[in-house]
Parts: C-alpha cells; structure tokens; sequence
C-alpha cells in the first residue's frame, strides 16, 4: 500500500469502541513495529448476528522456521470493549495456501488461540505483544501450507501437509519481523515441495530372511527425510513444553506481582487517607498555635502596663476614699452626692433609733429629729429620681441600652425603715 494511512480518519468512521485514546496509542505503536500490518476499518458479524464495524490490521506477520523466514497473513479485530476484551485474531490463507488441520491453536476457520490471548489482561498486554506472541508460536508449529492446484478439467492437487513445515510461504516477502516487502510487484506461485516418500517395513519372507525395498535381504530402514521429520517434531514438542511451562511461571509471577500490587495500591491508599488526616490535624495546632501566642502577646503587654503603673504610683501619696470614684457628668455629680446623703441620713436614723432604747434622750427630741431628717431625705430621694428619670429619656433618645447604674428607687430609700414627714 503506497501512502501513509490516515488513522484519524479511520477512528472517525468507528464510534464503538470505550476507550479511543488506548485503541490509537496502541494500534500506532503496533503499525509501528510490525509494518507489514495495515489498519483498515471492515464489518465483523458476531455469533448471535450482529453487525459492527472494527479497526482490523491487516497484513502478515513474521516468523523463523527451519533458518528460514516466511510471513503469515493475519487480521486482528479490535473489539469494541478493548482493552477490557482482547482482540479477535484470524490466519487468512491465500488460495496457494491452506490451514493445517488439527493445528492446535488455529481452528479450520482461522481463528487463533493463544496462552496470550487467555491470559489478556487490560494493563499489561497489548497488540504489539499479541504480534510477538503469535510470531514464536507459530515459528514452533506453523499454521499453514502450501497447496499445489491444477487447472483444468482434471480439477486439483493439494500436498498432502507434511510432518513439518517445509513449504515456502511469501517467497517474495522474506525479511525480519516488521519489515515491510520493499516491491509490489506479483509474487510468484508458491512451490509445493513433494512429500517424502514411505518408509517400507521389511517384510519377513519364506525363508526367514527380509525382503527390503526392491528385494534386497537386509532389513527395511527409514529413510533420512523421515528421521529430520521425527527429530523436529520432537525438537518442537519440547521446545513446546519449554514455552507452556515458561508460561505457566510466568503466570504465577504475574499473580503474585498483581496481588503485591493491589496490596501497595491500598496501601497507598491508607497513606493518603492518613496524610490528609494528619495535615488536617497540623493545621488545626497552627492556628491554635497562633491564637495562643496572640494571647500571650496580649498579657506581656498588659503586664507590662501594670508595671508601669506600678511603678508610677509608688512614689506618689495614697489616694482617698472618695477621690477615687469620678462622675463622668455634672448629673451624675450631683446624684453621687445625694446618694452619700442618703446613706448618712440612713446611719443618722439608725444611731438616734438606738440612742432613744438605751435612754440616751427623751421621745420629744427623738421624734423632732427623725422628723427634720425624714424630710431631708424624701427632697433627696426625689430629687435622685428626678435626676433618673431625666438620664433614661437622654439615653432613649440616643437609642443606647439603659444604664443599670444609678437606680435609686423611691421602694428602696422609704422602704428602709425611716419615717415619712407627715
């Protein structure tokens, strides 16, 4: 095929497979390696009748038999859920050429079966392999033969398939695996090499002697095609067994290596589950962290303002009861001063209360004081009470909480005790 295939294009026309990006990288590393196979795009009818259309590669595959290099055509079928399926691959004979009956891993319709194929899995395999796995395969034992067909009336002949494989398959295509055949031109007919004739077992004659072949007395012998026949056939049937036991330790390393695998994959897992955890838990003792020297900061530098004051007042003269609280307003002033009225009228009262049981003075002073400091204490009661009542309409003016400062009652000052004027 002269011109580079356009696979792009030939993706485009297919809309079946799941995964398109592993089907190009593989069918491209495949063409790549092995360029006698060509991707084309071709109809395949599953067992229950169903039509599809498939990326095929189409073209020979290379193989060594006998120090010799011949090529095989072959088709492998992408299936549509590819790599989770392996592909379907087919030995297409030309009509110079026909399948090897009871061959054991191509049926009479073409199709392969191989330890690859059984063994496929989505990760590891791929088509670039399936080439090389069917390339020593079929080097041991080859698929096919030539046929040697007459025309005519008389119909044709087909050699008999000999005990191995003699016969020149693409004379004209020989090359290493991979190579692409440099010309287009015709290939020539393929040649049927004739099959050697039979041994003749020695037949035991009248006399006791061994009639062999043309007569002669000595016993019948196989003849040297035969014995190079029987020395290949064993020499593949334990080149065979070589290649099933290679396969079956293989396989189990596999197993092992998958299961070790998904072993560190959960592994892997926990990890990552656990590192989120533990950088979820760093970050949390950081900003704890944080919020602790934030408050530390804040305590260094309150202490150091006790300090300083500390050491300011240790100079100075000791501050008076009374100097030690300051209205913060001319009100508040004034009711500071009449609340320290009314707590002096309050002891006054008490102090006459006692000096009259004791008989310190008479009932006529006593009831003349109490008197005189009843009345001084309702005017000073009052006027508390009008001095709040003025500080809560300022403060629902300006929409501010009420003070709970500076509730001086009239239940509390004339319920404690002391006599009303009259």
């Amino acid at each position: 095929m002269n011109g580079r295939v356009d696979l792009d294009s030939l993706m485009r026309q297919v809309r079946c497979y799941r995964n398109v990006a592993r089907v190009r990288a593989d069918v491209i590393a495949c063409i790549a390696q092995v360029r006698t196979l060509i991707p084309k795009v071709e109809k395949f009818i599953h067992n229950n009748g169903t039509e599809s259309e498939l990326l095929v590669l189409s073209g020979t595959v290379a193989i060594n038999y006998q120090s010799r290099q011949y090529n095989i055509p072959v088709e492998v079928y992408i299936s549509e859920p590819y790599p989770e399926a392996p592909p379907r691959c087919y030995v297409r004979p030309t009509k110079e050429m026909d399948i090897k009956v009871g061959h054991r891993h191509v049926d009479r319709d073409g199709l392969i079966y191989l330890p690859y194929l059984h063994e496929w899995n989505a990760r590891s395999h791929n088509v670039t392999e399936l080439c090389a796995a069917m390339s020593s395969v079929f080097g041991l034992d080859p698929p096919v033969y030539a046929v040697r067909r007459g025309g005519g009336g008389g119909g044709g002949s087909v050699s008999p398939a000999p005990a191995s494989f003699s016969t020149s398959l693409y004379p004209g295509q020989m090359g290493s695996l991979g190579r692409q055949p440099t010309s287009q031109q015709p290939q020539p007919p393929l040649q049927a090499r004739p099959s050697p004739p039979p041994a003749y077992e020695s037949v035991t004659g009248p006399g006791g002697g061994a009639y062999g072949n043309g007569g002669g007395m000595e016993s019948g012998a196989s003849s040297p095609a035969n014995q190079q026949a029987q020395a290949e056939a064993k020499r593949r049937e334990a080149a065979q067994q070589v290649l099933d036991k290679t396969h079956r330790a293989l396989k189990g390393l596999y197993g092992r290596v998958s299961r070790e695998l998904e072993e560190e994959e959960e592994k892997q897992v926990a990890l990552q589950t656990h590192r989120k955890e533990v950088l979820a838990s760093i970050g949390g003792l950081k900003k704890k962290k944080e919020e602790a020297e934030e408050r530390i900061r804040k305590v260094m530098e309150m202490d150091g303002r006790l300090d300083a004051w500390i050491k300011e007042q240790e100079g100075r003269p000791p501050v008076g009861v009374d100097d030690m609280i300051e209205a913060a307003d001319p009100p508040s002033r004034q009711m500071l001063e009449l609340v320290a009225q009314n707590a002096a009228i309050e002891d006054a009262l008490y102090h006459l209360d006692k000096a009259l049981t004791r008989g310190n003075i008479d009932h006529l002073v006593f009831l003349k004081k109490v008197r005189e400091l009843a009345r001084e204490q309702f005017m000073c009661v009052a006027h508390v009470n009008k001095i709040y009542r003025a500080q809560q309409a300022a403060l629902a003016a300006s929409r501010a909480p009420p003070s709970q400062t500076g509730q001086f009652g009239g239940a509390r000052y004339l319920s404690s005790g002391s006599t009303s004027p009259r």
